[in-house]
């Protein structure tokens, strides 16, 4: 069997996405809405499947840790961009590292809690979103530019305000955001 670079249909990916059947890893797999990818590194990003973003009405995703047992460990770039519904609920696995470039500008967005294990946010990932309230991980390493440019009040961290200052910001992360105070929860 040779692995298709076009993504399975979500009718054929009950029995596949969680087995380990298949040797051989597929390129894209559509599974509930989600495209998951495999990418440079062997491991699985994941984004929204084309077309999915167009209604008005709320949803929820929930991203798998896993595909063809491989760990799906990247949001990708652009990944949820213009989800425009209102109150999405995203839920992401601890498997995920990296959120890419992009990966939530203008969607809405109310609540998130980020996993413990992401260590990279992307240029402008949650620019001009909806976030309401943001929790950002202890394992965070590095916010890149226009992180939260024009977001509503970010202030929780899961980590002490040691771990915080450790962070690579940089200057733009915040930039338009009114960033009054952070409360630090480790």
């Amino acid at each position: 069997v040779k692995a298709d670079s076009s993504p399975i249909a979500p009718s054929q990916t009950e029995d596949i996405a969680d087995s380990d059947k298949s040797s051989e890893k597929q390129k894209e797999v559509a599974l509930d809405g989600l495209l998951y990818t495999l990418n440079e590194e062997g491991t699985y990003e994941v984004g929204l499947e084309r077309g999915v973003s167009s209604s008005s009405d709320p949803v929820s995703f929930s991203v798998r840790e896993k595909i063809f047992d491989t760990p799906v460990t990247a949001i990708a770039d652009d990944g949820f961009a213009e989800c425009i519904r209102p109150n999405n609920d995203i839920q992401l696995p601890k498997t995920i590292g990296k959120i890419g470039k992009n990966a939530f500008t203008i969607a809405w967005i109310e609540t998130h809690q980020l996993p413990e294990g992401l260590t990279a946010i992307g240029d402008f990932a949650f620019s001009k979103t909806g976030v309401a309230e943001l929790r950002l991980p202890s394992s965070l390493s590095r916010l890149g530019r226009g992180v939260f440019r024009y977001v509503g009040e970010l202030s929780f961290y899961n980590g002490s305000q040691l771990d915080w200052e450790r962070i690579e910001i940089d200057e733009t992360s915040f930039a338009g955001c009114p960033f009054h105070e952070i409360s630090f929860l480790g």
